[in-house]
């Protein structure tokens, strides 16, 4: 299943990629990150995941690791196969083993819940910033 949301940006609008099933997160998501000027592309696993990663090519993903921490980390190793993006995880479980194991797997940020949409719009906009940057250099 692909659901995109279009923002009404006129520059070529940013694409965040959200691997979630929980329709509050994504709503949240949406409300912050939507209203900014990104394009929001939803993905509900790790199948979703890696074919709407080939397609939209986005230049972030936002992933949410409560509901599974396993397949959550299994989704993170297979997007790390195939890309070098920005990935940020969020969950309610602030564990040092699971901030340790995020990392380890390839994470590049970590938000326990609650979550500020202040600071969340903060950290996307600087790891994509300085993604593109490294990009375009290279």
């Amino acid at each position: 299943m692909i659901v995109q949301i279009m923002a009404s940006a006129k520059t070529e609008p940013k694409k965040v990629m959200v691997i979630d099933n929980d329709l509050d997160m994504m709503r949240l998501l949406d409300g912050s990150l939507g209203t900014d000027g990104y394009d929001i592309v939803i993905a509900v696993d790790e199948a979703d995941a890696l074919s709407i990663m080939r397609k939209v090519n986005p230049d972030m993903i936002i992933m949410d690791a409560d509901n599974n921490d396993k397949e959550s980390l299994r989704v993170l190793d297979s997007v790390r196969r195939h890309s070098d993006i920005p990935v940020i995880m969020i969950t309610s479980d602030s564990a040092m083993g699971v901030l340790k194991s995020a990392f380890e797997h390839g994470a590049d940020d970590f938000f326990c819940k609650p979550i500020s949409k202040s600071v969340l719009l903060a950290r996307v906009h600087a790891k994509i910033r300085r993604w593109r940057q490294f990009h375009m250099d290279n």
